[in-house]
C-alpha cells in the first residue's frame, strides 16, 4: 500500500522492481487459446518480430491480424494433421504456444498438413531470405528436420530471448 501511495504521489517506488521468471515451459506447456492472457501476450510477442509470410515473404498486416475477433491468421508451424498422422501422443502439446505463428491464410492453405520439410520447397530457395523470414517468426531452421521435440526447445529458446530483450528496462 505504501508503494502505491508513492506511485500516486509521483515519488520513487518499487512497484516495478521484480524479476520475471520465464522458461521454456511457458511456450511448450501453455496451450494456444485466444481467451487466455498467456496467448494474448504471446501474440504481442510475435508481432514484435514484424513477421513475413512464410511462402510469399511479404509483410503480414498486423492491423488485420491483431484486430478484435480475428482468429484466422494463427496457424500451427508443425500442422496438427501432420503430427496426428505420426500416431504420436503429443496431446495438447500439438497446440502449445511454441507451435503457433502468424501465417497468412493463403500460406497456410499451401502448407496444409505437410511436414516442414515438405513445405520447405514452397518457401524461398534463397537461404538468406529464408533465414530472414524465419527470424521474423523466431523460428529455428531445425524445423525442416521434422523433429518436433527439438524444434519446440529451439523455438522456445528464441522466444525467451526475445521476451527477455523486450523486458529490459532502459
Amino acid at each position: 500500500m505504501v508503494e502505491l501511495q508513492k506511485l500516486k504521489a509521483g515519488e520513487p517506488h518499487k512497484l516495478g522492481d521484480f524479476d520475471v521468471l520465464l522458461d521454456s515451459d511457458f511456450f511448450i506447456k501453455k496451450v494456444f487459446r485466444r481467451s487466455s492472457v498467456a496467448t494474448e501476450t504471446f501474440i504481442l510477442l510475435l508481432a514484435q518480430g514484424k513477421p513475413l509470410n512464410f511462402i510469399q515473404g511479404t509483410n503480414i498486416s498486423l492491423q488485420e491480424v491483431l484486430s478484435q475477433g480475428n482468429r484466422k491468421e494463427f496457424h500451427h508451424i508443425f500442422p496438427k494433421a501432420y503430427l496426428e498422422s505420426l500416431g504420436s501422443n503429443y496431446g495438447e502439446q500439438i497446440n502449445c504456444l511454441a507451435n503457433f505463428s502468424l501465417l497468412a491464410r493463403s500460406d497456410n492453405n499451401k502448407i496444409k498438413d505437410k511436414s516442414p520439410s515438405r513445405y520447405r520447397p514452397e518457401m524461398s530457395p534463397d537461404n538468406q531470405i529464408l533465414e530472414k523470414i524465419l527470424s521474423t517468426h523466431f523460428c529455428p531452421t531445425n524445423m525442416f528436420t521434422d523433429d518436433y521435440d527439438s524444434f519446440l526447445v529451439a523455438r522456445a529458446d528464441l522466444l525467451i530471448k526475445k521476451a527477455k530483450e523486450l523486458s529490459q528496462v532502459s
